[in-house]
């Protein structure tokens, strides 16, 4: 990171337009993006983002070459499709520096629930709840020694797949040690301590029958005033920050978009909102309903201006 009020840390030159990242009729036979580094360690030029993603895109590609024939069905389930790699492999890696034995009847069940779920952060499930407090909690644990600065000094956060490596492969690294303790601690010390700290924490929400991930995770669409009686608040849907359904709290995509080529192209799409911006309006939350359960509007491409045929919630005008 650089300051940005000294003119002598601003931009000199523009990367040449030929060696701007692209591509062409790859071999693998499609093109995909996820927020993901769009280079390999190759590109000669230095960029930056704390925004880019290790996870989805890696398992948007790998669906992507599993798949054949596919079908527009088949892309709008994978733009609904709620499994992270994130939580595959973290999980993995802290479940494997777990210590069991410190563990009581309690903690020892929510352990056997965590151990057969499928990785999916669906709305009904309780494990998406449990890993990603886990997780939340073992990262700061672990970086406890930089997390202390994050408010005085300008920095980036260690990346989760840097947790994840260094779980996996160096256990006794001198990060996971706690510097407030006279013992020296490693991964199993921290994953151990964070997953009873986590189970501490969710202990009075668990025994509730309708707590689920949707419920913890309060998923809104806030008007632009920011008004909560003018919003819609704590929808029921799954997705995560680190699944291709990206919905988390406060943010996900808004607009979900399918496009068939072919002699006449076809789309299909939706946004969780209507036309108006006025809560009083009735197309106030028009289409919310299918965004929440992952359903689409097939899109009316207007041939001229006097195109009207029939009556649309969405339509595309081509000149």
């Amino acid at each position: 990171m650089q300051d940005g009020s000294n003119t002598k840390n601003g931009w000199t030159d523009f990367i040449p337009r030929e060696q701007v990242p692209s591509v062409k009729n790859p071999k693998r036979g499609f093109v995909a993006s996820a927020n993901q580094n769009s280079t390999d360690p190759s590109y000669p030029y230095y960029y930056n983002s704390p925004y880019f993603d290790y996870y989805r895109g890696r398992y948007l590609n790998q669906r992507l070459a599993e798949m054949d024939s596919i079908t527009a069905e088949d892309m709008m389930k994978l733009q609904n499709d709620n499994f992270s790699l994130h939580a595959a492999e973290g999980l993995t890696a802290m479940l494997n520096q777990l210590d069991t034995s410190q563990l009581n009847t309690v903690q020892k069940g929510i352990l056997s629930k965590l151990r057969n779920w499928d990785f999916r952060f669906d709305k009904d499930k309780i494990e998406p709840v449990v890993f990603t407090t886990w997780w939340e909690k073992f990262y700061e644990m672990s970086f406890d020694e930089v997390i202390v600065w994050k408010d005085s000094l300008p920095m980036l956060m260690p990346e989760k797949w840097r947790v994840i490596e260094l779980t996996a492969n160096s256990p006794n690294d001198l990060i996971f040690d706690d510097k407030k303790t006279p013992e020296r601690e490693t991964a199993k010390h921290i994953a151990t301590a964070s997953f009873v700290a986590a189970t501490k924490a969710l202990a009075d929400d668990l025994l509730k029958p309708d707590f689920t991930w949707s419920v913890y995770k309060k998923t809104s669409i806030m008007h632009l005033a920011r008004i909560p009686a003018f919003s819609k608040m704590d929808l029921p849907i799954g997705g995560y920050s680190q699944a291709l359904n990206a919905v988390s709290g406060g943010n996900g995509p808004s607009w979900r978009m399918v496009v068939e080529l072919g002699d006449e192209v076809k789309a299909w799409g939706v946004f969780p909102g209507g036309q108006s911006g006025n809560p009083g309006s009735p197309y106030y939350t028009t289409g919310l309903d299918k965004w929440v359960a992952g359903e689409y509007n097939e899109l009316f491409f207007m041939k001229n201006a006097e195109d009207s045929r029939k009556p649309v919630l969405f339509s595309i005008e081509i000149n």
